[in-house]
């Protein structure tokens, strides 16, 4: 009857939309792995102190997971998730190579399209502390401090925020404060903290 042709053409239905989100997941897998090939790659030269190679790894990388994160329709919210994550990384460790670059703007502008996404945690606190090194570097010590309480509230006890809290008070009370290091780090390594040097 015309209940058991609507069924099967229900089901058919069903089946291409399932073929065609399966034939969709190639490029979303093969885009993940460019991006993260490409924040490697921004990663190495950081550490090397290639930095505008770095800073060009690193947009390349936050620019190819946008681009599938955009098209991807048919994408679910842990697949989603995982791109603004690595978008998140890409920005976050554009905004290290430009702090290094003494690129003040850039770096706030980094911070801020990574705290766009909204990740929290400590993807969030790495993101107001870069911005916060950048922004006493350009003079804006209120947002600075706005930036480094909000580093705080989402990893409580960091040793590099609460260095660059203590200069802030200081200047505050009128000292100087200013001994040649704003908390900014040294681009050894990335101890899972908020220090913006090191890549991730």
């Amino acid at each position: 009857g015309c209940g058991w042709r609507e069924a099967t053409s229900l089901a058919l239905a069903n089946l291409a939309v399932l073929a065609y989100v399966r034939r969709g997941r190639a490029p979303f897998v093969r885009a993940v792995g460019e991006a993260t090939s490409l924040k490697q790659a921004g990663t190495t030269a950081l550490r090397l102190r290639k930095l505008d190679l770095a800073a060009q790894q690193y947009t390349a990388g936050a620019r190819r997971a946008a681009s599938i994160r955009s098209d991807g329709w048919w994408l679910n919210g842990g697949a989603c998730r995982l791109l603004d994550e690595l978008r998140g990384a890409c920005l976050n460790n554009l905004a290290a190579a430009r702090i290094e670059q003494a690129e003040w703007e850039e770096a706030v502008g980094a911070c801020t399209s990574a705290l766009a996404l909204a990740l929290g945690g400590a993807a969030s606190a790495k993101a107001h502390y870069r911005r916060a090194v950048a922004l006493v570097r350009l003079g804006r010590m209120c947002d600075a401090r706005d930036d480094l309480l909000a580093a705080d509230m989402l990893l409580p006890g960091d040793k590099q925020v609460d260095v660059l809290m203590r200069t802030l008070q200081r200047r505050a009370r009128g000292g100087d404060g200013d001994n040649g290091s704003d908390g900014s780090g040294d681009g050894s390594g990335d101890d899972g903290g908020s220090g913006e040097g090191s890549g991730e």
